[in-house]
């Protein structure tokens, strides 16, 4: 028989859902009165976007047969514009192209695309720190996420950060749910959202690499019977088959050429630096340069009190 929650629980559930209806209104207030466009990379996603919803708006209205247009998309997904780089896949444009396509293509719709990923980390860094913890270190969690300049600054931007960090904590708590890959259904979600991750940013793979590793040894180390030894295998099989189909539609026909581009980066690092054309070798690693960093990590996207203390639990044993 299954027992009511008790009222701290309600209450925290409560809070959580009044936290996320606030974080909601409070995202789609600045995305509507904030028409700054800040980084450097921002104007180059907004170009890319209205390239890729332009094409898919092409072929949605072009009279070829349902199955035509999905596979148009699916090539369109995994193809670069002609001004785009190898990094950069297609995913968050795609995303942006449904929010184009129901409001008109503006600055305003760009940024609203990005509030889907600014929930879902909220409510998965929620869910990660009830599994591993209790609900109220999960709401303190969540809270703490949002409330965390960084990230508030970068849900009124749009670039890849955001919906990078959003994948990999839904991937992280995926991977918790699927018990040692125990779970089939949550093994096939997270392959899912591995492959999207990796339709947003190939730097995914740096972040879920380890936890990802860590969970492995773990359930291999666990004792199961072969029964239950088998039924892992098979959901990690199926896992691996859901990520590396997704993730190709990119990624497979790029790999060579991701390939010359890390050989030069380990090569010839003064080559892949210069390569940029933004600053020189001394100007970038000038005393001046590093100044800057540190003053814009510390005060501008953490801020002082932030700081502070992630300076302080550094510094614990």
């Amino acid at each position: 028989m299954i027992s009511e929650p008790s009222a701290p629980s309600q209450n925290y559930r409560k809070f959580f859902f009044f936290l996320t209806a606030s974080i909601l209104l409070t995202a789609v207030f600045w995305c509507y009165y904030d028409n700054s466009i800040r980084g450097v990379d921002s104007p180059n996603h907004l170009f890319f976007s209205l390239e890729f919803f332009y094409r898919m708006r092409d072929i949605l209205q072009s009279p070829a047969s349902l199955i035509a247009k999905g596979a148009e998309i699916l090539r369109a997904l995994g193809t670069a514009t002609p001004s785009s780089t190898v990094y950069w896949p297609n995913g968050l444009y795609a995303g942006t192209a449904f929010f184009y396509y129901c409001s008109g293509p503006a600055l305003f719709a760009a940024k609203l695309s990005m509030i889907p990923y600014l929930i879902a980390l909220i409510v998965a860094t929620y869910l990660i720190g009830m599994r591993l913890f209790s609900e109220k270190i999960g709401l303190l969690a969540a809270a703490g996420c949002f409330f965390y300049p960084l990230i508030f600054q970068s849900a009124r931007q749009y670039q890849l950060d955001l919906p990078l960090t959003a994948m990999v904590a839904c991937s992280v708590f995926l991977l918790l749910a699927s018990e040692q890959f125990n779970r089939r259904s949550i093994s096939v979600c997270l392959g899912i959202s591995c492959g999207w991750a990796m339709l947003i940013k190939g730097q995914f793979l740096l972040f879920i690499i380890g936890p990802l590793a860590y969970y492995l040894y773990a359930a291999r180390r666990t004792n199961v019977n072969p029964r239950q030894r088998r039924r892992q295998y098979v959901n990690f099989a199926l896992f691996l088959v859901f990520f590396l189909l997704i993730a190709s539609i990119w990624w497979g026909g790029k790999i060579r050429n991701v390939l010359d581009c890390l050989t030069i980066h380990v090569t010839e690092p003064l080559k892949a630096l210069e390569m940029a054309n933004y600053l020189s070798w001394e100007e970038k690693y000038s005393i001046r340069s590093i100044a800057f960093y540190i003053h814009t990590l510390a005060l501008c996207s953490l801020r002082p009190f932030f700081s502070a203390y992630f300076s302080y639990r550094l510094c614990m044993p």
